[in-house]
């Protein structure tokens, strides 16, 4: 058994910009986790989890949620 697996935490909106960022550099850094065998969060980090295999983080510059707007 072998394989990448990714595991993502909470953290609101400040984890999602945490964990968007984390992954962003270390795909600029050479560690691309875009192809990983798993994909794991909770909270924060299962909307970062959900939207990485479908549109891989290093391609945008944010995450953005349906429905939010700055108050």
């Amino acid at each position: 058994m072998g394989g990448t697996a990714v595991v993502l935490g909470g953290g609101g909106a400040v984890g999602i910009g945490w964990q968007a960022g984390l992954l962003t550099g270390l795909a600029e850094g050479g560690c691309d986790l875009s192809g990983a065998d798993l994909v794991v969060g909770t909270s924060a980090g299962a909307l970062v989890g959900a939207s990485s295999p479908a549109e891989p983080i290093r391609r945008r510059p944010c995450v953005r949620l349906p429905g939010w707007r700055r108050s």
